[in-house]
């Protein structure tokens, strides 16, 4: 949520909803950020773009399920175990 609050601070405001139908930052400000973007070879990005959301509409349901799902895998595993199952999962879908 504080990076979230982070690239609309940066932005300087939301994005009209025909630039970004999530409602949130531009594209610009999201690699400002750390979005993915592999050609510059910067390869930190396959874990920052992990932690960014496009938007309101795309942070609300991550969150509902990081809640619901997360509070389930924490308890059975432990929390090392779910951070290093959600890094390794987030880095994985971003490549």
């Amino acid at each position: 949520v504080g990076l979230f609050v982070y690239t609309v601070i940066v932005n300087k405001r939301f994005e009209s909803l025909d630039e970004n139908p999530l409602f949130g930052p531009s594209a610009e400000t999201l690699y400002l950020c750390g979005a993915l973007y592999l050609k510059d070879r910067e390869y930190w990005r396959i874990v920052s773009s992990v932690f960014l959301h496009a938007g309101l509409l795309h942070l609300a349901p991550n969150l509902f399920l990081q809640w619901w799902v997360g509070n389930a895998v924490e308890c059975t595993w432990g929390f090392f175990a779910s951070a290093s199952l959600y890094l390794l999962a987030g880095a994985s879908g971003s490549v």
